[in-house]
This record gives C-alpha cells, sequence and structure tokens, in this order.
C-alpha cells in the first residue's frame, strides 16, 4: 500500500557520492489526490542555480540541476535517486524526472511558492 499523504522533502546532492543527501527543505504535507492542484508545497528559495537538489514529492521524484552547478555535481545528480534510497528504499519504485535549470516544464514550478 502506497502513502496517502506526505511532506515532500528537498535535498541538496553534493559531488562527494560518499556524503549523505542533505535535507535543506521540508513542505507542507499533501495528499496524494492533491499532488499538482494545489498551489505550491516548498520555498522556490530554497532551490539555488549552483546546486544539484533532489524533490521527494512523496509520488514521484525530481532531480533539479541549477545553471551554475559544476561538473562534478552534474555526474553526481545521475546518482542521487540511488543515494536517497539508500535511506528511503521507496525511492526505488517512484518515477523520477531530472529538470535542469532553465528548462523547467509541466507543473514543476507549480510545486514552489
Amino acid at each position: 500500500k502506497g502513502l496517502d499523504e506526505f511532506k515532500p522533502k528537498l535535498f541538496v546532492v553534493d559531488e562527494d557520492p560518499s556524503k549523505p543527501l542533505e535535507q535543506v527543505g521540508l513542505g507542507t504535507l499533501i495528499k496524494k489526490a492533491t499532488l499538482g492542484k494545489l498551489g505550491g508545497f516548498m520555498n522556490r528559495s530554497s532551490l539555488n542555480d549552483d546546486n544539484v537538489f533532489l524533490l521527494d514529492t512523496g509520488w514521484k521524484i525530481f532531480v533539479w540541476i541549477g545553471k551554475g552547478a559544476n561538473a562534478g555535481e552534474k555526474v553526481a545528480a545521475l546518482g542521487a535517486v540511488d543515494r536517497y534510497a539508500q535511506t528511503e528504499p521507496r525511492a526505488k519504485e517512484l518515477p523520477v524526472t531530472v529538470v535542469k535549470g532553465g528548462q523547467e516544464r509541466g507543473g514543476f514550478w507549480k510545486l514552489f511558492k
């Protein structure tokens, strides 16, 4: 049985793959039925163009690569979900969307306020 509600979590991805992801944000509690229909639940100022972030919405994971992220961080972005899944096993089952800074589409910014 999946989750009915979840507090979205935002992590910064360090280029050093041995470092755990650092949680830098916690969103407001959302219910699965309202995902994508709400206003933002995460603070947009939490994202920094010089970094890579992983956002777990509970039912979908986004990996956002800031425009100013260095090459090491961009490479680390590819393994970010695997690193996250070591502490959050359900992440292995979730769909993942990679979003590049400046090329955000669809509802990505709707997740933020």
